[in-house]
């Protein structure tokens, strides 16, 4: 017999999940930005739960909201207890898809 030993070895491209990942990534432009008290988030054709975490620079939780949201809605969220500042605001929808953005508070 002329056989020689082998081994088989699968190979999976790094990047695939990247790419999985930016496929449930949504691009949000809240507005006004800076703002003051109210802040309008278009949620574009996400619909159903989502949960708003908001963060400042430290990296310390300000806000967490569970919201019912609708297609091409505004979403108002009101800001008016947050301080001044730069912060970091992610948005989890329940379907998997997410969304951060960064809001400046300005009073």
């Amino acid at each position: 017999f002329d056989v020689a030993p082998a081994m088989s070895v699968n190979m999976f491209d790094p990047l695939a999940d990247a790419i999985n990942e930016e496929a449930t990534r949504i691009n949000i432009t809240p507005f006004p930005n800076p703002a003051t008290n109210e802040l309008y988030i278009p949620i574009g054709n996400n619909s159903g739960s989502a949960v708003i975490d908001v963060y400042d620079v430290a990296g310390k939780l300000v806000i967490t909201n569970t919201v019912l949201t609708s297609s091409n809605e505004n979403l108002r969220m009101d800001i008016s207890t947050i301080d001044n500042g730069a912060y970091i605001f992610k948005m989890r929808f329940e379907d998997g898809s997410f969304s951060n953005f960064n809001v400046v508070v300005s009073k």
